[in-house]
């Protein structure tokens, strides 16, 4: 890959956006100090508009699944198991720097969406479903219907020394028109030299793809070997019993996130693989994160307007938070719901 880092991961292409992002590390840094002495999660971190992206996450979280329309095609046409795992785990693997990103997209508020469309007819829905945590939920579905991949996630940020960690949990399932059901794990991703040098995107741990109705398990292993860049990875799929213990070894896998994907030295994706890229629907739902006018402001190069309704949504926000914490309570505890004495609480 040409973003390939010596030491492995990809490296940053935004001088220009991490010089922007480092400008205000002072005012971040000091947000976060009050975070953490107030045991909040730093994800509700207020950054200023003008370290940011004109994207949101959901628009850019529609990248991570620019080699599905051609991989899950074909693996929703095969008939043999080992190669619909094959093909599976080779698409996701090869989409796992797709949507890294140095720069910082906009948070979706509460119910935001975003409708694409590739090629050959896959459609894709995002919506974000939580706020606090955060929870974006999805749909891929494939031309007439031959595979369908959803799935949420939420994922936690913290920080070390000169370093960022994003850590992500939640269910990801491709379903299958024989009902095959192949579920996913997550990686774990670290930013080096976050606040000085030169930022590099690792992606470790362990990435793992179970297929329970044919008793087989794909795990693989980032990072696994010393001396080697940290984006080799090394694997096998295995049979395994209703334990999910290995039975037998099917075949290796190795290569590396940002170059290759070998099973038992045959190639199934490499980092020259066209990528179908997706396009926003034309007459999107009035939810969709294209029409926010901070993204759009922004997006015009007007920082002012766009941090001015930044600090709007995010307000709103709040107070809708308030009045539907305080409503449960209400109902809860048999009470009157009085709106305005809610929304008024700081």
């Amino acid at each position: 890959h040409p973003r390939a880092a010596e030491g492995g991961g990809l490296m940053n292409d935004s001088t220009e956006g991490i010089a922007n992002a480092r400008s205000v590390v002072a005012e971040v840094v000091k947000e976060m100090g009050k975070k953490l002495l107030t045991g909040q999660n730093l994800l509700s971190v207020t950054f200023p508009v003008r370290c940011c992206q004109p994207k949101t996450i959901l628009e850019v979280a529609a990248g991570q699944f620019v080699f599905c329309p051609h991989f899950l095609s074909k693996a929703a046409a095969t008939p043999d198991p080992v190669e619909r795992m094959k093909l599976v785990v080779a698409c996701f693997v090869g989409c796992i720097h797709t949507t890294s990103s140095f720069v910082k997209p906009f948070n979706p508020t509460l119910g935001e969406t975003y409708q694409a469309t590739f090629a050959g007819g896959t459609e894709l829905a995002l919506e974000q479903t939580s706020h606090h945590p955060p929870i974006t939920s999805w749909q891929l579905t494939g031309p007439q219907g031959c595979f369908h991949y959803y799935g949420w996630s939420t994922y936690t940020a913290g920080f070390g020394y000169n370093r960022m960690f994003i850590k992500q949990t939640g269910t990801r399932i491709c379903a299958f028109n024989d009902a095959t059901q192949i579920e996913m794990g997550f990686t774990k991703d670290r930013f080096s030299n976050v606040f000085w040098g030169d930022p590099v995107h690792e992606v470790l741990g362990g990435y793992s793809f179970v297929d329970k109705a044919n008793n087989l398990a794909c795990r693989i292993d980032l990072n696994a070997f010393k001396g080697l860049p940290s984006d080799v990875f090394c694997g096998s799929l295995d049979r395994i019993d209703a334990n999910g213990e290995t039975v037998e070894a099917v075949c290796a896998v190795e290569g590396s996130w940002l170059g290759f994907v070998d099973f038992d030295g045959e190639r199934y994706w490499d980092h020259t693989f066209q990528a179908s890229v997706p396009e926003g629907i034309a007459a999107p739902l009035p939810s969709d994160a294209r029409y926010r006018q901070d993204r759009v402001l922004l997006a015009q190069g007007d920082v002012v307007g766009a941090q001015e309704n930044k600090t709007r949504i995010e307000e709103r926000q709040r107070r809708e938070r308030r009045l539907r914490t305080a409503g449960a309570k209400a109902s809860q505890a048999g009470e009157p719901f009085d709106a305005a004495a809610a929304a008024a609480v700081k």
